[in-house]
């Protein structure tokens, strides 16, 4: 069931018909069990695998390049 908390203005009711609110919840029943499943996997934390073969990398002290001077002031873009 679908509750709208403000009152629906005759615009709003040309556009959300009987119909369209049905079809709504019927989409709600359809899908709320997957999304809140979904939601639920988000806590936790990411599960990040990195290869074992590239852990120097991670590991290794490393610099990038300066940004060139061109892209530090883009104002005139």
């Amino acid at each position: 069931m679908i509750k709208f908390t403000n009152e629906l203005t005759p615009d709003y009711k040309q556009i959300l018909t009987t119909d369209a609110i049905k079809f709504i919840g019927n989409l709600h029943i359809l899908f709320a069990p997957a999304i809140k499943s979904l939601l639920e996997d988000r806590k936790g934390p990411p599960a990040l695998e990195f290869q074992a073969k590239t852990e120097y990398i991670r590991t290794s002290e490393w610099h990038v390049a300066p940004i060139p001077s061109d892209l530090q002031d883009r104002r005139v873009e």
